[in-house]
């Protein structure tokens, strides 16, 4: 074979090469030259066919074995959860104790401040309709230590007023300063003057008439208060929330107005305090919506247990609810500091179960399971299947 004849057949193999990528071009040397011969028609004719890669043929999947559990389709295989139950919205109770004031004197100019500010929380917690709050007018459930900041618990008193006004939780605050500043002088014209308040005028007769002159009251004053939220069951402190604001302008009280109205609310100093009311109910409010809803046993008849609680409170026919009573002669539990403001509670005793059987708006009737239960003890919603 001729050196040309070679080349041209190499370059014919090379191209065949690049079609069929399963074929491997060895180098020839020399020795190997004289031995090979190569069709070049047939070689033309491949590199002209395009390469086709042959298709795997489909074969049946494997029969399972004897015995073998058929795999189903991961679709099949999830079924779908039941939707969880929507959470219980049980409305507790709470009762809302007066202010207890530090410096009367302070509040001279608002005669109806205790009451005023005592409905005003008291409509706040109310609102919406996520708890049952009402009002015990003239009633402490602490007192003030002459020289000491804090104050003095008394939570057999807390738990008498829980019991005396059927509520699951009680809230009382200390006014801790009320007291004016600053300067500022008004036009006033003829009595225009209010408690607080000094007239200058000039003692010339036309201006005695119309009793021109100007008026000096003043400019700012304080809201320093501490509102005390504690379980009506065993007398604890659950928490304290301090308020404190100032408030600029127009900040003394109009005998005129009632502390709870709009007239008092709309002015410059009542708005201060209807602002830090309306702060402090929702912490207050999120704080007992945390604890467990209970209700107090105060009947018993014909073998049925009576409830304080109803539909209003969000009870239903069916509802299961756990028994519980303070344990006899049991004195109340104190922290490790032995400091009453942290006392930690009351022991109970666990007893049966109760299941509504009958309801209406302000009480429902129930059946019991277990030792008989006694007017006083008071019956637990912990969520569980007891």
């Amino acid at each position: 074979m001729s050196l040309a004849r070679f080349v041209a057949t190499f370059a014919l193999l090379s191209g065949a090469v690049q079609a069929a990528d399963d074929v491997v071009v060895m180098p020839l040397d020399s020795s190997q030259l004289g031995r090979q011969t190569v069709d070049v028609d047939r070689a033309l004719a491949a590199t002209m066919t395009p390469h086709t890669e042959p298709l795997p043929l489909q074969s049946d999947p494997p029969a399972p074995a004897a015995g073998a559990a058929v795999a189903e389709p991961a679709a099949a295989q999830a079924v779908e959860a039941p939707p969880a139950p929507p959470p219980r919205l049980f409305k507790r109770s709470v009762v809302v104790l007066p202010f207890v004031v530090r410096q009367p004197g302070q509040i001279a100019d608002l005669p109806q401040f205790l009451e005023g500010t005592q409905d005003m929380l008291r409509r706040r917690l109310d609102s919406g309709g996520k708890l049952s709050a009402r009002v015990a007018p003239g009633e402490g459930a602490f007192m003030l230590q002459p020289g000491n900041v804090d104050v003095q618990w008394k939570p057999e008193r807390v738990r008498e007023l829980a019991r005396r006004y059927g509520s699951q939780f009680v809230v009382g605050g200390v006014l801790d300063d009320a007291s004016t500043t600053g300067t500022r002088f008004m036009p006033a014209i003829g009595t225009q003057v209010k408690p607080g308040e000094s007239k200058l005028s000039l003692s010339l007769p036309l201006v005695d008439f119309f009793g021109f002159g100007l008026k000096r009251t003043p400019s700012s004053r304080n809201f320093d208060a501490t509102l005390y939220l504690f379980d009506g069951v065993s007398g604890a402190l659950l928490g304290r929330y301090p308020l404190q604001a100032d408030a600029s302008g127009d900040v003394l009280g109009d005998p005129r107005q009632a502390v709870a109205g709009a007239g008092f609310v709309n002015g410059d100093y009542g708005r201060v305090v209807a602002s830090q009311l309306d702060s402090a109910a929702e912490v207050i409010a999120e704080k007992i919506r945390c604890q467990p809803f209970s209700a107090r046993v105060v009947g018993l008849s014909q073998g049925q247990v009576v409830l304080d609680a109803g539909t209003a409170a969000g009870l239903r026919p069916g509802d299961t609810l756990q028994l519980y009573r303070l344990r006899s002669f049991a004195l109340p539990v104190d922290s490790l500091n032995g400091d009453p403001a942290q006392r930690l509670g009351m022991i109970e005793d666990r007893g049966g179960v109760l299941t509504v059987e009958q309801i209406q708006p302000l009480m429902s009737l129930a059946t019991m399971t277990g030792p008989q239960p006694e007017v006083g003890d008071y019956a637990r919603w912990d969520g569980a299947g007891h």
